[in-house]
């Protein structure tokens, strides 16, 4: 059963991971070519990144014990590390930064 749980959480990291990752070029070109960012964005910050961040940390802690995927849990803190840090700098910006001095008056 234990096993399973890992499979899955290693699949859904590893893919979610990825889409976090393919976005950054889908952007550039949506730049580029005059696209709309929203759906991208909505896209990473909502979807690919919240869900990179937990799976990670749910392999992390099931497969603590497993031998041989010292790389792919490298990986994994990288994972985890980055989303955590990603969703604090989101938190940051919506709660705590100030952006009176942008206003155009």
């Amino acid at each position: 059963m234990m096993r399973r749980a890992v499979d899955y959480y290693r699949w859904v990291f590893l893919v979610a991971a990825g889409l976090s990752l393919a976005c950054m070029p889908w952007l550039w070109l949506a730049e580029r070519f005059g696209w709309s960012q929203r759906p991208i964005h909505l896209v990473q910050t909502f979807l690919a990144v919240p869900i990179a961040g937990v799976a990670s940390a749910l392999f992390l802690w099931a497969s603590r014990g497993e031998a041989g995927s010292r790389g792919l849990r490298a990986w994994a803190w990288v994972v985890f590390v980055t989303t955590f840090l990603w969703v604090a700098f989101l938190a940051y910006v919506l709660w705590v930064a100030d952006f009176s001095s942008m206003n155009q008056h």
